[in-house]
């Protein structure tokens, strides 16, 4: 009976920080989406400013006109609008969600891996940030510049419409921000076991190879700029996750010490 009212307890706990997440998430999605009012809404001004600041003007590259946002569906500017809504309503909400992740499981950890697991929730939304940091200043604007380039050279007008837009903005985000995670990806599968900081360093040259050659993978920039700084950052990150291995490795190795001599 208790061990069933132990499981009830924990389900019901998990509905009620579920609960706080999704109301969060709505809250957040919902106030950029109608207001101030819902035909000008955040949501739009948001995505016409992104348009505007990433496309060319009118004369770059040989474009006759400026690049249109355009709709061929009735219903494309809200289903744009609420992808909008939704990526601000998920950035706003991942402290929430951390925090009540971190909150529900830490109790099943000891005192040292609730502090790591504090540093992988929350860091997890620093790195993502600093990868769409660098995405919008940088790698989405010299993707874009590329690909309107290449078709301004065959007397093309970029006529592209909401729902395109808004699914390119969010994939490359996304493309981009994720590798940013490396650091606590390393720094896991070290407090797993799986790797440590000395095979990190005697695998240094393969893994910057493979960085460099990734890099220049997703990177459609024809001039090396983009490649070599999303390089460098991974690169960074790499070296970032080695530390964060020699940290991990070394409490790993304390703990089972201990419980090797308490056996």
């Amino acid at each position: 009976m208790d061990a069933r009212k132990t499981v009830v307890g924990h389900l019901e706990e998990l509905r009620g920080r579920l609960l706080v997440v999704i109301g969060c998430f709505l809250l957040f999605f919902t106030i950029p989406l109608i207001f101030p009012y819902f035909f000008d809404s955040y949501a739009a001004r948001l995505l016409k400013y992104l348009f505007e600041h990433f496309m060319p003007k009118a004369g770059e590259f040989g474009l006759l006109e400026a690049p249109k946002l355009i709709f061929t569906q009735p219903l494309d500017p809200v289903f744009a609008g609420m992808k909008v809504a939704a990526f601000i309503g998920a950035a706003a909400v991942s402290p929430v969600l951390a925090w009540e992740a971190y909150a529900f499981i830490s109790p099943a950890f000891s005192k040292r891996d609730r502090i790591l697991l504090a540093y992988v929730a929350f860091g997890s939304i620093l790195f993502f940030a600093a990868g769409a940091f660098v995405s919008y200043f940088l790698l989405i604007p010299a993707t874009i510049d590329i690909f309107v380039k290449y078709g301004a050279s065959a007397g093309a007008v970029p006529m592209i419409t909401m729902g395109s837009f808004t699914n390119f903005l969010l994939l490359m985000t996304a493309v981009f921000s994720l590798p940013f995670e490396l650091p606590l990806a390393i720094g896991m599968l070290a407090r797993a076991g799986v790797v440590s900081a000395k095979q990190l360093r005697t695998s240094r040259k393969a893994a910057i190879l493979i960085i460099v050659i990734f890099s220049a993978a997703i990177t459609p920039d024809p001039t090396p700029v983009s490649m070599l700084v999303l390089s460098a950052c991974l690169i960074l990150l790499y070296e970032l996750g080695i530390i964060v291995a020699v940290f991990t490795g070394k409490g790993k190795a304390k703990i089972e010490a201990k419980r090797g001599k308490k056996v």
